[in-house]
């Protein structure tokens, strides 16, 4: 038989008696997503009185963001509340966390967003999207033609930039076909500033693209399990064993003050 996981309080008093295949973290909200067994395994949210807080079937748990949590019930997503209720229906073939007050939803095979009550308020016409910050959200149609949209779902950049990566403080990094990287403007502009220090990871497979831009002058690294650091103007980039050991370290360049 499979071992089983309960809960004590601090003077060794069961809170829970074992009977949970696993028992995750306990969140901010004293909420811990528990495995409860079947095939395939099946879901459920425990909170510090022990007490198992949601009824149906889930086949995931995420976690809590702006109060809710992604779900998937069968082959579809929804969201629960901190009570454990299913409170925006699994309709969706996928969905991200929320952000902003608008989660990214998948319909027939293509993305839009909804709100926090579950209503479409971005059709789901496009290919990719990715979370809102600050105000905007990257989206995509095709493979690789992104645009940026805001709360409303206005074009602040029509869907033509290939691999729009990334869109901060009024700034978006594009990379092109030739794997050069550069900045444009809301305005679909070349950026005419720089960050000091720009650091950036694309993983794939077992390895990972070490992205680094320091004044305006791009460097990059294919790794392997790597981490890295930043020491006054210098980064510092050490590589790991498959234990995650440090078994080198090395430095990469310095500024082009």
């Amino acid at each position: 038989d499979y071992m089983r996981a309960g809960l004590i309080d601090t003077s060794g008093n069961y809170i829970s008696k074992p009977r949970f295949l696993s028992i995750g973290k306990f969140d901010g909200n004293g909420l811990a997503v528990v495995a409860l067994g079947g095939s395939p395994t099946k879901y459920a949210l425990l909170n510090l009185q022990g007490d198992v807080i949601t009824t149906l079937p889930f086949r995931y748990i995420g976690e809590f963001h702006e109060g809710l949590a992604k779900v998937q019930l069968g082959d579809h997503y929804g969201f629960i509340n901190t009570a454990g209720r299913l409170v925006i229906k699994a309709d969706f073939g996928k969905a991200s966390d929320f952000s902003e007050g608008k989660a990214a939803v998948w319909v027939d095979g293509r993305c839009g967003f909804i709100d926090r009550s579950g209503n479409i308020v971005i059709e789901p016409v496009f290919s990719r999207c990715m979370d809102f910050q600050e105000g905007k959200a990257i989206v995509f149609k095709g493979g690789r033609r992104a645009g940026l949209i805001d709360h409303e779902g206005n074009f602040i950049i029509e869907p033509g930039i290939n691999r729009l990566i990334d869109f901060n403080e009024g700034r978006g990094l594009v990379r092109d076909d030739k794997y050069q990287f550069y900045y444009i403007t809301e305005q679909n502009r070349f950026y005419d500033g720089f960050y000091d220090v720009i650091l950036l990871y694309v993983s794939f497979s077992f390895k990972s693209l070490l992205i680094i831009c320091i004044s305006n002058h791009f460097s990059q690294f294919l790794v392997e399990y790597f981490s890295c650091c930043i020491s006054r103007h210098l980064i510092i980039f050490y590589k790991k064993n498959f234990f995650g050991t440090f078994i080198s370290s090395q430095s990469i360049f310095s500024p082009f003050y």
